[in-house]
């Protein structure tokens, strides 16, 4: 009896050990794009056991477009030995790589301050070198998600903003401070996004006014350090701005003749702080305000919105401005508010104001 289990759990691996190499024949058969779009859901960890099953497998791990390399854990949770074997890995997958091209690169790493000032500097000057490889073979997204247990000042490497295939650049930086480029950089980039970043004066802002001609959607997630936001641009189309009640801007200044889309959401404590939105976008078509309405609010007039969403943090004193604000909006296909905005806007009505500032019609076909 003993004997025949054996046979029958012998045959058993022999069965499977024949679907495992079919399954690693059909894989490999499969198109480039085909087996490039599989292996784009994998980790970098994941794509690396990939590349060890065959010759094929080999090459289809060195030459996909996408690489998402991430190492955000805790130190509690990984010793130092296994993040250099980590880093080791990627350190030969790049070299072997050859030319072949990358269209996204991903990085999330943690830099533990509880590691000594020369490994720290080891890790920067590593990570750093990948970015420059991947700037090297003409990436084209670029998202860098960087952690530090303490503040610190960060530059990003020049190359980035100098690179002439990049077109979306995505930076996450927790409590790190954003150093800005050279103004004589000039960038192709056409889609921006910071996200918790801590930066020290208008010097960015300034770089994105001045250098990024092509520049059509912008993103800016929890910015802080600076009271002062000014985006001017002369090409951009859509801009997104998320500031709630931690973050230290007061005064949002928005510029742009080809603005078509403006989402803001910002939150705050009920404050005498005085705090101002500007904003000149006079072919503006999809206006979304969240959160509270400003002390001081110079919108000009809206005069080809197609879709308008209001849905205001009701304080229980911003009645006028919301009129000020329906104030500003002269048509409007679809109207969308809450129940906040809806209350202030009845609080109005029963004091008596004009009816043409609360009143948004359709828009004329």
């Amino acid at each position: 009896m003993g004997r025949k289990r054996k046979l029958v759990a012998s045959a058993s691996c022999v069965a499977q050990g024949a679907c495992a190499e079919n399954a690693i024949g059909r894989f490999s058969n499969l198109p480039d794009e085909v087996a490039y779009r599989i292996l784009s859901f994998l980790t970098f960890k994941g794509l690396t056991r990939v590349g060890a099953v065959s010759k094929r497998c080999r090459q289809f791990h060195l030459s996909v477009p996408l690489v998402s390399f991430d190492s955000s854990c805790k130190p509690h949770r990984v010793t130092n030995q296994k993040r250099v074997r980590l880093m080791s890995s990627l350190d030969r997958c790049l070299f072997y790589r050859g030319d072949n091209r990358m269209q996204v690169f991903r990085i999330r790493w943690s830099f533990f301050t509880s590691e000594p000032a020369s490994k720290l500097s080891d890790d920067h000057f590593r990570v750093f070198t990948w970015i420059h490889n991947a700037v090297r073979w003409n990436v084209e997204e670029l998202y860098l998600y960087f952690s530090h247990g303490e503040t610190n000042t960060i530059a990003l490497p020049s190359c980035i903003f100098l690179s002439q295939s990049l077109r979306s650049l995505s930076v996450k930086l927790y409590a790190m401070i954003l150093e800005a480029p050279s103004l004589s950089f000039s960038s192709n980039l056409h889609y921006l996004q910071l996200e918790h970043v801590k930066v020290v004066d208008e010097r960015f802002f300034r770089w994105i006014a001045r250098s990024c001609k092509f520049i059509k959607e912008l993103k800016l997630l929890n910015i802080r350090g600076i009271q002062k936001i000014t985006v001017e641009s002369s090409s951009l189309e859509y801009f997104l701005c998320r500031i709630d009640k931690f973050d230290d801007c007061f005064h949002l200044n928005i510029s742009g003749k080809k603005l078509e889309s403006i989402d803001i959401s910002w939150t705050s404590y009920e404050s005498t702080s005085i705090k101002s939105l500007t904003i000149f976008a006079p072919n503006l078509k999809n206006l979304k305000w969240e959160g509270s309405l400003k002390h001081s609010q110079n919108l000009g007039k809206f005069m080809n919105l197609e879709k308008l969403e209001i849905l205001l943090d009701f304080w229980g004193n911003e009645v006028d401005k919301v009129c000020e604000f329906l104030g500003s909006v002269c048509c409007a296909e679809v109207l969308t508010i809450n129940e906040e905005t809806m209350k202030a806007k009845l609080a109005a009505t029963c004091a008596g104001p004009s009816p043409e500032i609360l009143t948004v019609t359709p828009k004329p076909t």
